[in-house]
């Protein structure tokens, strides 16, 4: 798909040149062939790199949304945590709450590491490295630390979700 609207973009570039130079040859105004042709070329060449921009706008708003969606696992994972679930069944069940793109891509790799044998915060840590969300490479880092202590992890969380609130709070007044 990307690269079809990079394609339409440099087409639809290349077809403005003529347009243009048919559009003022009928209004009286004569052109140098070379100009029309030489514009377009321009064009067409820009053209192709405006989904380039498109896509780095739509991932940093993938980005922003995703860091607002792990602030809430986070916190949703702490509340699990305080009453009493152990580490992998409160990342599970906190995951299995929320109804974002983010809550099901962490429930996909939580449920594939349960499979597979592999420890719930190394999946977690796949996770972020691959989106490059450094908030839930944090998560991954404290149930990895912390293993099963209960109560003394929720507060860790806790605090985690508030620092992200408070970065996101700041990114937001800043733009």
């Amino acid at each position: 798909r990307f690269y079809g609207e990079k394609a339409m973009f440099a087409l639809v570039g290349f077809g403005i040149g003529p347009m243009l130079g048919s559009l003022l040859a009928v209004l009286g105004w004569r052109l140098p062939w070379l100009l029309p042709v030489g514009g377009s070329v321009l064009l067409s060449v820009g053209m192709w790199f405006l989904p380039d921009y498109n896509v780095r706008d739509d991932a940093k708003k993938a980005r922003a949304e995703a860091s607002r969606a792990v602030g809430t696992y986070i916190e949703l994972v702490a509340m699990e945590r305080t009453f009493g679930s152990g580490a992998r069944q409160s990342l599970e069940a906190a995951a299995a709450i929320g109804d974002s793109w983010i809550f099901r891509r962490i429930e996909e790799e939580l449920a594939y590491s349960g499979w597979s044998g592999e420890a719930h915060w190394q999946a977690l840590r796949r996770l972020a490295d691959e989106l490059g969300l450094a908030e839930l490479s944090d998560l991954a880092d404290i149930m990895r630390l912390t293993g099963d202590q209960g109560a003394q992890v929720a507060s860790s969380l806790r605090a985690r979700a508030s620092g992200i609130r408070a970065a996101l709070l700041a990114r937001d007044l800043s733009d």
